[in-house]
């Protein structure tokens, strides 16, 4: 059987690994503690926080065909309010939405489902990959630890940090180095006391924050505590991309006190996380790229949109090209 090295072990990665699998010896890497990818959760205990992508929506039969046996188990729907918030003005529109999906009991859970029987191996962030005689690849880990050879490599990582491990194998015109990403802040805040207010989320405009989540409103989540996720504005993250997390941080609590009228005197949690690779700005692109000459194949947000949607139908497509090849 042919020998694959998935990168990545978020949606994406996972995908491939469990369509590949059947077909091949699969290795996923993953450098963090856990699976998941962009679809993170963040543990305080007794706080809990999905601090990157904060839910999906559904817009293609094939998507709510992969979701339709997990309904009730690992996925449930996220109803309740939305509300519309302007920075100088009073809320401008109050809706209901009941087509938000989410992962239960947190927005990881999906991956940790898809990471069943795979063979995963966190903590190993990939430095190298080197080409063989025989056509095949050696990967090098960031601790110079030889992880072995392997037919075909697949990097689910963002283009930027794809390009560091392929770069000496494509062509300098290549659709690798031509995406650009939205950064984001991420702050996470906690209350040991239960959400009182009518609405779940707010969409924010004209303000350095884009996103309100009440995330312990989601099922699943404990709702005896608050936690409240909070997303900044691309234009505004990319022009204080380098400042100070502390600095941006009191900033985005400031603006928050303003919007939601929040004490930030008496937070029982304050944390921050910095996305620099948070949405990507598509190009018109098939939603991979894949060389089966060298063995080389990029999945991922890298090309089209960055929501979970498309990026699970994206890997789907590759995984079945390269099953076909192998």
């Amino acid at each position: 059987m042919k020998k694959i090295a998935i990168i990545g072990a978020g949606l994406s990665g996972l995908t491939l690994g469990q369509k590949l699998s059947k077909k091949a010896d699969v290795f996923v890497f993953e450098k963090g503690r856990g699976v998941g990818g962009r679809m993170a959760t963040r543990y305080a205990d007794p706080f809990v926080f999905d601090h990157g992508a904060p839910y999906w929506t559904v817009t293609t039969q094939e998507f709510k065909n992969f979701l339709a046996p997990l309904m009730g188990s690992v996925v449930a729907k996220w109803r309740g309010n939305i509300i519309t918030l302007d920075n100088s003005n009073p809320i401008v529109n109050n809706i209901s939405r009941s087509s938000y999906f989410v992962a239960t009991p947190n927005m990881n859970s999906l991956c940790k489902h898809l990471a069943i029987d795979l063979n995963i191996k966190t903590q190993y962030e990939i430095m190298s990959i080197k080409a063989t005689h025989e056509k095949k690849w050696h990967l090098i880990s960031s601790n110079d630890e030889d992880l072995g050879i392997y037919d075909r490599v697949i990097s689910t990582a963002p283009a930027p940090q794809t390009l560091k491990f392929f770069s000496d194998y494509l062509p300098k015109n290549h659709g690798l180095y031509k995406p650009t990403f939205d950064s984001c802040f991420s702050l996470m805040i906690g209350l040991h006391h239960a959400w009182e207010r009518e609405w779940i989320a707010a969409h924010i405009f004209n303000s350095p924050i884009k996103w309100i989540g009440v995330n312990s409103t989601k099922p699943g989540r404990n709702h005896n505590f608050t936690c409240l996720v909070i997303h900044s504005d691309p234009k505004w993250t990319k022009a204080n991309i380098d400042r100070d997390i502390k600095e941006v941080q009191d900033i985005l609590l400031n603006e928050l006190k303003t919007l939601i009228t929040l004490d930030i005197k008496n937070l029982s949690y304050v944390s921050m996380h910095r996305w620099l690779y948070s949405k990507v700005n598509p190009l018109n692109n098939n939603g991979y790229y894949v060389d089966l000459e060298l063995g080389l194949c990029a999945v991922g947000d890298w090309c089209q949109m960055s929501d979970i949607e498309t990026v699970r139908l994206n890997a789907e497509k590759a995984a079945d090209f390269i099953a076909a090849e192998i």
